[in-house]
């Protein structure tokens, strides 16, 4: 995760600090949060180029099968299933047409088999995306680890990954060994066809999705993270 650059810290007005019209406040409240997110990861994307993200390859993902046939731990991994309305294709931070829609939800399981579901959990969601060929999300994969092993992920805060992109041929696979060997400690649900990132618009690696308590997206982006920027981001999503 590139830490070579650093965002401009922003204040979130608080609509709750007025005992009068609540209502509007709680509105800009709500409008102002959703712009503050957007500038600043639109901030860091400008700041860090482009190099910092893989495109998505035509049939990257692996059939199931050959998924099953990694290690012991995937037997029980089902494809997974997707309901709602699929977000339009990831483009750019500023005017992103998926900000305010509802994300769809996807049940799966993780790689042992056990069930999973990208929905409306009530608290601010982050999702993100890996592909185990990826080196952009190998290093985030490190530098996110440590951040949560020291704590840093708010406690009103859910992070949920998602493992796609899957293909016996390329580079360190199988991805439950790489994320094993990794600590990796957030839900992992299993993309065995593709279905999920495309169902949330995912067009590079790693894909962030960052969801309002409502189940509302609040933005998404391309490319590592610097922690700096992600605290920032959870810091303005909607309670």
């Amino acid at each position: 995760m590139s830490r070579t650059q650093a965002a401009p810290r922003f204040e979130i007005p608080d609509p709750k600090a007025s005992g009068s019209g609540r209502g509007p406040l709680l509105i800009v409240g709500a409008v102002i949060s959703l712009i503050v997110v957007a500038a600043v990861i639109a901030f860091a994307v400008t700041s860090g180029g482009d190099s910092s993200s893989d495109g998505v390859e035509a049939g990257a993902a692996s059939p199931a099968g050959d998924l099953a046939a990694s290690s012991g731990a995937s037997l029980g991994v089902q494809d997974p299933q997707v309901a709602g309305v699929a977000l339009p294709l990831f483009e750019t931070v500023q005017g992103d047409p998926a900000v305010g829609k509802q994300a769809p939800v996807a049940t799966g399981t993780d790689f042992d088999g056990n069930p999973i579901e990208l929905h409306n959990t009530g608290k601010p969601t982050a999702i993100v995306f890996l592909a185990h060929w990826c080196p952009h999300c190998q290093r985030e994969v490190k530098d996110l680890g440590t951040w949560l092993s020291d704590g840093a992920l708010p406690p009103d805060v859910e992070l949920l990954s998602v493992a796609t992109g899957i293909d016996p041929n390329r580079p360190n696979y199988p991805p439950d060994e790489w994320l094993e060997r990794e600590n990796w400690a957030p839900p992992v649900l299993v993309d065995t066809t593709g279905a999920v990132a495309e169902a949330y618009g995912l067009s590079a690696f790693p894909y962030w999705v960052f969801l309002n308590a409502d189940g509302t997206v609040a933005a998404r982006a391309t490319g590592e993270m610097s922690t700096d920027v992600l605290e920032q981001v959870l810091a303005g999503l909607q309670r």
